[in-house]
């Protein structure tokens, strides 16, 4: 019962081996016996400091990774070439969760703060959304160059649901609206497999397919969260997540059936191949193989250790050679990569770039038209608004700390001869360190954001670097994500982690 529990917030790698034991370790009953015997995936050696959350492989020598931890310059992308797999500069900004291309020139990175990188040439530059600071982006796809999906949502009170973005590649991106998106849910992927042929999938087996002229919701039969989506023309389709146990779902006839994975940690990535088999990842450094005849096996990793095998492997790309992607999701470091390739790629991922001390930082001019009217991800640095500042009417946090603005200089001055008291009717006051917040309201700069326990709850928190800087929230209070699609650290009551601490 307690594990059970732990896994609702800690669905992203807190158990030391994975869960159950309904697959094989044998190949499927379908597979070729004369077929030589297939690259054991493999950890890649090395340090990666920052959570790596995705992976598209453009050509077998030509693999992009994104990801990310906190601070203002915590956004991650990597590059494979076919030797040795480098940290390239990335604009400032937060975590990048997914990450798309047509071909190796043109791909797509999308993440914290609503924003969306694109490749033009050797760099990376910020394209329009016109989002809020508090929007996550967790997924991106297209067709082809020309049209291009991004998915997302927010996780704190009040934040924007059920977002879906499109463009024509043009560097601006429109919100589109319409009346099947979900009010109350986040979208976390999007794939499909071609411009009429579209699946989106989120919270609560929310999922809609677009027909090239409307969206329809075609939800899956149980209300568990699906995470990501694949699949292949004419082929399988599957979507997979999971809150509690990994569960997948497959495309049929019009709807979503339940594909039966074998008992295992709940599900993060799923790629689908050429030949209907498909590679499916999650918590507890889970791989299993689902055969094109629906036989599920699981994959041993090796290189392994103990640290690895707490760690959640996110994503996964199998067009070539595998690739899974992750690490220990719940603190938001260290990152791992897993690969089938030989020989095994060097590894100069590294930490986040620092600025220099005496170089101007982004928020020092104007704002660049191309990230519209947000602010630029590093304002959120601690030193970058004044003591006095007021926080966001949401509180979001943005890599470390509530969004800052200064007051205007136009505002009226408070008037002095005002009772310093609110009218009998200003409604419930607002609540304290870890207690409920269900109408959003919290004392001072607290952020009323949900926490996965029995349930989602409501409660009031803040960021925090580690457990010392939580002690208003009570004896054994932890600094972890407070539930999936997150990466900032905030203080959560004990009472979420009946096991203890991750």
């Amino acid at each position: 019962m307690l594990r059970a529990m732990k896994r609702i917030v800690c669905w992203m790698g807190l158990g030391l081996a994975a869960c159950g034991g309904g697959a094989s370790d044998e190949a499927p009953p379908d597979a070729d016996a004369g077929a030589p015997a297939p690259r054991a995936p493999t950890v890649v050696p090395g340090e990666v400091e920052p959570i790596v959350l995705g992976v598209f492989a453009a050509a077998r020598d030509d693999v992009w990774f994104v990801g990310g931890g906190q601070g203002a310059h915590g956004g991650l992308l990597a590059h494979f070439d076919g030797v040795a797999l480098r940290r390239v500069s990335a604009p400032p900004g937060g975590p990048l969760w997914w990450i798309w291309g047509a071909d190796a020139s043109r791909l797509w990175a999308v993440g914290e703060q609503g924003r969306v990188l694109a490749r033009r040439g050797e760099a990376w530059v910020p394209e329009t959304t016109g989002l809020d600071p508090a929007a996550r982006l967790w997924g991106v796809w297209g067709s082809g160059p020309g049209d291009l999906w991004a998915v997302g949502g927010s996780l704190v009170f009040g934040g924007p649901k059920g977002l879906v973005l499109r463009s024509t590649g043009d560097g601006t991106w429109t919100r589109l609206e319409d009346p099947a998106l979900p009010a109350d849910a986040n979208l976390f992927k999007v794939w499909g497999s071609g411009p009429d042929d579209v699946f989106l999938v989120g919270e609560a087996g929310v999922t809609l397919r677009w027909d090239g002229k409307a969206l329809r919701r075609v939800d899956a039969p149980f209300p568990d969260q699906l995470f990501t989506v694949h699949g292949r023309p004419g082929g399988p389709v599957l979507a997979v997540g999971g809150n509690a146990v990994g569960r997948a779902v497959r495309w049929e006839s019009g709807r979503w059936v339940d594909d039966a994975p074998p008992p295992s940690a709940p599900f993060n990535g799923v790629w689908v191949r050429d030949d209907g088999s498909a590679v499916v990842t999650g918590a507890d450094s889970t791989i299993l193989e689902r055969s094109a005849a629906g036989a599920w096996s699981r994959v041993r990793v090796e290189g392994a250790d103990r640290m690895t095998a707490r760690m959640t492997f996110h994503a996964v790309s199998a067009a070539d050679d595998l690739w899974a992607v992750g690490g220990d999701l719940n603190v938001g470091a260290p990152g791992v990569i897993v690969t089938d390739r030989r020989p095994l790629p060097s590894l100069d991922i590294g930490p986040a770039p620092v600025p220099d001390a005496g170089a101007s930082t982004p928020d020092a001019g104007p704002v660049d038209a191309a990230v519209g009217d947000a602010r630029p991800a590093d304002a959120a640095l601690a030193d970058a608004a004044p003591a006095d500042a007021t926080p966001v009417a949401d509180g979001t946090p943005v890599d470390g700390g509530p969004v800052r603005d200064a007051a205007p200089s136009d505002a009226a001055p408070v008037d002095a001869t005002l009772p310093d008291m609110a009218p009998p009717d200003v409604g419930p006051p607002a609540a304290g360190p870890g207690e409920p917040c269900p109408m959003g309201l919290c004392q001072g700069d607290l952020q009323c954001m949900p926490i996965a326990w029995d349930g989602w709850q409501l409660r009031c928190t803040e960021p925090c670097d580690d457990a010392s800087a939580c002690g208003a929230y009570g004896a054994g209070a932890c600094c972890a994500a407070p539930g999936p699609q997150l990466v900032q650290r905030h203080c959560i009551p004990l009472f979420a982690y009946p096991g203890g601490c991750p």
